[in-house]
């Protein structure tokens, strides 16, 4: 078992896929760190302008912190933004070609005839899990580095409003009270989501064989339950969550505890389901 998950994560970490797509949330992070540091700056030069004319400012702006200018919490920003929404396809990148590819180039049967169906299931599903959620955990941890080197670590304070994260959002009270627990938090859970991302590519199997179709099942299948969700919020007039904006904290959305962590569980639990039936049972008959 663990001889299979070090092979499958050599294949997850090691492949042209993988450096691609850390490579592209890599870049969105800098041009999100280049956003924020610019932002900092005019802030900076209208501080020191309102000083000249005389005018009394608050030395300890919040506009300054290096978490207003944080990729998950930026929300504002172009690279944010975009790091964000293609997010679910980074996480596919990765690893998700490989299940559609191993039953094509015959890896599929000679790594089962090596180490057994169970075997395979769990050190196949962790490798995808894990590369997933590294590939987003690396760009958002450097970003964080990268803007606490250029700007300075200030109180984030609720009065300030320059943050959209309020009581509702998932760990919003912590943000402003202990922000570099926030900040862990939300790395850990940006891993999970990554790696849940990543697992979906188990849901349409390798019947199709066209690894373009499994890379982009996380992306359609979220736009989809998220305009579902949208319908029935309006049909019904309730206040529903997005699973788009649950990845991330900067976001107005309705973000509670319970539906991250449920719908965090519920798609480990679809994927490895479907994975398990598939690979086990199914996959090589």
């Amino acid at each position: 078992m663990r001889r299979c998950l070090n092979e499958e994560l050599k294949r997850a970490i090691y492949n042209p896929m993988f450096l691609g797509a850390l490579l592209i949330g890599i870049i969105l992070s800098a041009v999100n760190v280049f956003e924020g540091f610019s932002r900092a700056e005019q802030i900076k030069q209208l501080t020191q302008d309102s000083l000249i004319s005389g005018m009394q400012i608050n030395k300890s702006c919040t506009g300054f912190s290096l978490f207003i200018s944080w990729i998950s919490l930026h929300s504002t920003g172009f690279g944010s933004s975009l790091f964000y929404f293609v997010l679910p396809i980074l996480a596919a990148f990765p690893y998700g070609w490989s299940y559609s590819q191993d039953r094509r180039t015959g890896f599929f049967s000679q790594i089962v005839m090596r180490t057994g169906r169970h075997n395979f299931f769990l050190a196949k599903y962790m490798a995808v899990f894990i590369s997933g959620g590294i590939v987003i955990l690396i760009p958002i941890l450097l970003d964080l580095l990268l803007n606490a080197m250029l700007l300075p670590d200030r109180v984030v304070r609720v009065s300030d409003m320059l943050l959209p994260v309020f009581d509702y959002s998932f760990a919003g009270n912590l943000l402003y009270t202990n922000r570099w627990l926030y900040a862990i938090v939300w790395c850990f859970l940006s891993f999970l989501w990554g790696g849940a991302f990543a697992s979906m590519c188990f849901l349409p199997g390798t019947h199709l064989r066209i690894p373009a179709v499994t890379v982009l099942t996380p992306f359609i299948l979220i736009l989809g339950i998220d305009t579902l969700l949208g319908a029935v919020q309006e049909f019904l007039d309730i206040n529903l969550f997005e699973l788009h904006y649950l990845v991330r904290p900067g976001t107005t959305t309705y973000s509670p505890y319970w539906a991250v962590w449920a719908v965090l569980a519920t798609v480990v639990v679809i994927t490895a389901t479907v994975a398990f039936r598939r690979i086990v049972c199914n996959e090589l008959e």
